[in-house]
């Protein structure tokens, strides 16, 4: 962005903060040796080994995060990211890809550990729904993350650690799998490895898509006389979704303390919609007033593509070195045919076409340094990110009556927003004794945006600076049961769009406006659990509290001519608590796992436009998974969850089910036979109300029921002749390999 301030006092004033803060790991992370060759204990102070196989996912906590390995999973290995991630316990997907961990949407998506200009604002729905499941290792969930990470994110962090093999010698995976309609799913990974360098690619190609129907009633209270006007919508899309994409990664192994990395990928994802919507409106005497039908042809193509160069540096005692540099780019084209037919007020035909340019280009330079001293671990560093955006929309009128073209200025505009995130971290962590484990963290970011629209030539500048605290501490109360403790705080950034000031008109009832003035929303989150794994039975329960101040919330209200104008604003403050519990139990000699989980939490909301001056109430969230070994080659595998209300300012979306069945046959040891069918009972049904003193809407959608795809995966490769794992190097990554800051965190 042309107009954007990129040198700021507060931008230099944290630049040399994180140089104080990164200095004395930089200085420790060269050839010195520790005070003590090792810890008290054999693994890091941020490690567990307690390791459960819940249903095909495998979770590894660490101090701050538990990690969901899904290498067994049936529905991940034939699904999207968003089946994956509707494995993992208290985390959902819904049928348009948008992401809800324990029924909060504020969630920050990372890959690899890394920012991600695909994974960011509205591509991110897209994307979860196009990413290969089959492409990921395994999910980690954050509910506090530590300092080491993102202060975004107001509900936590899902990080996405895609596959790295750095086996010795040739590997190979190919899987296809297709459905009715002309589904077609196809993904390809290989990778060689020898005592110099490694080297991983993949190819997937996905054809999908989703039916839905949906219904809306609304009706307006008349501020004056109470009169209530009333309409109702009723409509269907189908929806297809294509994409084709590649990555290809290279290590090279300068020594066994030396890695050179470098990554590249690319997607281009095409989406075609066709829906029709009914709109009847009547006035306080029940007369229809408005009467029309919505024809509407909505195609975007996209492409996404990055790059990463990483070096790694362990010097053999325990410290290590990363520095990380990428640059990922999202780039859009949206072509929408929206062609109205009013009967009422009077017969009107006419076309509103709307052409949509979106650029997104996402910078990133990382340093991070990890450091034993004396019985603990320091770890610091600092972060430089950089979002620049551009959105250009160009709209026009053509009646059918004259065929003339017409600008609409109502729907034409450009908005260009522009920044940069200065971030600096430090965080010690050591042993308190033989059952004792802690980590004390912060993380300082600045934050300088900066907005133009040249339409309306409205401009905006921000500039804030977060210090974000967080602390973690477990207890090892046995051999198989532990005390967890956390404390983190968060914030949640206004997108791009949410401060555009200039309206966007959806259609002719509703048009969005941002709010240039909007503030982040802070976070501060406690959390308490205990955890017990022995044999075939692992449990954890874990209590949480967060309270949240800025709130960042949509408000709607309604303007003259029957137009409701929705925008985002900072509605106060709130509050919410839970208790969620996960349990795993296996059964039948090991044939029979069951995994369970629930999560009942209480919201509290400083209510918006409302007779009342609070909103608030209890919701339920659970799942149950269930994997049958039938036979030795043999596999079932059964998923059903269900998510209850989810609170709004203005009030709140109802409950969500969901369910999934899997079957797997082995044919031999390479050769693997899958099937999946999606929502098998018909239950995923979505529902959002809002109550308001001026108006009241219910809209209900159904998405199509049994989505059904059948395949296979095969398997290829060895290592090379005569030689082991151990005679290679192991690059001086954490687990899950590349992104992220040093192990142990």
């Amino acid at each position: 962005m042309k107009n954007a301030n990129l040198k700021t006092k507060n931008s230099i004033s944290i630049l040399v903060l994180a140089a104080v803060l990164a200095l004395p790991s930089l200085s420790f992370a060269q050839d010195a040796k520790p005070a003590d060759e090792q810890t008290k204990k054999d693994d890091s102070p941020a490690t567990d080994k307690n390791t459960v196989v819940v249903t095909g996912t495998k979770p590894q906590n660490q101090i701050d995060r538990q990690s969901y390995n899904l290498k067994d999973n049936i529905a991940a290995q034939t699904g999207t990211a968003a089946d994956a991630l509707n494995q993992v316990p208290s985390v959902n997907v819904d049928s348009e890809g948008n992401i809800t961990l324990r029924g909060q949407s504020n969630v920050k998506v990372l890959m690899n550990g890394r920012d991600s200009a695909m994974l960011k604002g509205d591509n991110r729905a897209a994307s979860i729904l196009s990413i290969a499941g089959s492409d990921i290792e395994s999910i980690e969930v954050m509910n506090n993350p530590g300092a080491g990470f993102s202060s975004e994110g107001s509900s936590g962090i899902i990080n996405l650690v895609m596959k790295k093999n750095r086996k010795p010698g040739k590997f190979g995976t190919l899987m296809m799998s297709a459905g009715e309609k002309g589904r077609l799913n196809g993904n390809m990974t290989g990778s060689y490895t020898t005592s110099k360098f490694s080297l991983t690619g993949g190819l997937n190609y996905r054809d999908d898509g989703r039916s839905s129907t949906s219904r809306m009633t609304r009706d307006t209270i008349n501020p004056l006389s109470g009169a209530l006007a009333h309409s109702e919508q009723s409509g269907n899309a189908n929806t297809n979704r294509k994409s084709v994409g590649g990555n290809i990664g290279l290590e090279y192994f300068l020594s066994d303390k030396d890695t050179l990395g470098f990554q590249a990928n690319y997607a281009t994802r095409d989406t075609t919609s066709l829906s029709n919507r009914k709109y009847i409106g009547l006035d306080s005497a029940g007369n229809i007033i408005t009467n029309y039908n919505l024809n509407s042809l909505k195609t975007d193509n996209r492409d996404d593509y990055g790059i990463a160069l990483s070096y790694d540096h362990n010097n053999g005692n325990g410290g290590k070195f990363k520095t990380d540099l990428r640059y990922s780019v999202s780039d859009g084209n949206g072509d929408a045919d929206d062609y109205y037919q009013y009967d009422l007020p009077s017969i009107n035909h006419y076309h509103d076409v709307l052409d949509t340019k979106s650029d997104l280009k996402n910078y990133l330079y990382s340093i991070d340094v990890e450091q034993p001293v004396g019985q603990g671990k320091v770890t610091s560093g600092l972060q430089i990110e950089v979002n620049d955006n551009s959105i250009k929309n160009y709209a026009v009128r053509i009646n059918d009556a004259d065929g003339i073209v017409v600008p609409n200025p109502n729907r034409t505009n450009t908005f260009d927003s522009y920044q940069i995130v200065n971030a600096a971290y430090f965080t010690y962590q050591q042993y308190l004794g033989d059952k004792w484990a802690g980590q004390l963290g912060v993380r300082v970011e600045n934050t300088d945006v900066n907005t133009f629209n040249p339409t309306s030539n409205i401009a905006s500048s921000s500039i804030y600076t977060n210090v974000s605290p967080s602390a973690f501490l477990t207890y090892d109360v046995s051999d198989n049961g532990k005390l967890r403790f956390s404390y983190s705080r968060r914030i949640q950034r206004p997108n791009a769009q949410d401060l555009n000031a200039t309206p966007v008109y959806s259609d002719a009832e509703n048009v969005k406006v941002g709010n240039p003035n909007l503030r982040p929303q802070t976070t501060d989150s406690l959390e308490v659990g205990y955890e017990y794994a022995k044999g075939p039975v692992s449990y954890q329960v874990r209590g949480y509290y967060r309270y949240n101040d800025n709130v960042i919330t949509s408000y709607s209200e309604y303007l003259t001519g029957n137009i409701l104008q929705t925008t985002k604003i900072n509605s106060g403050n709130g509050q919410s608590g839970g208790l969620e519990v996960n349990l795993d139990k296996k059964f039948l000699d090991n044939k029979l796992a069951v995994n369970l989980n629930t999560n009942l939490s209480y919201v509290e909301l400083d209510a918006i436009n409302s007779t009342k001056s609070k909103i608030s109430g209890t919701t339920m969230q659970g799942r149950m998974r269930v994997s049958y070994d039938i036979t030795k080659a043999d596999k079932l595998q059964f998923m059903m969850g269900g998510m209850g209300k989810t609170y709004t300012a203005q009030g709140y979306n109802g409950g969500r089910s969901m369910s999934m069945i899997s079957y797997s046959h082995q044919i031999n040891p390479a050769i693997t036979l899958m099937a999946n069918v999606t929502n098998p009972f018909d239950m995923e049904k979505t529902k959002s109300v809002i109550n308001s003193s001026t108006f009241n809407s219910t809209t209900v959608m159904n998405t199509e029921p049994r989505v059904f795809y059948v395949g296979f995966r095969m398997m290829m490769g060895a290592r090379p002749k005569g030689q082991s794992d151990d005679v290679f190097p192991r690059p001086p990554h954490g687990p899950g390999g590349g992104g992220g800051p040093p192990p142990g965190m």
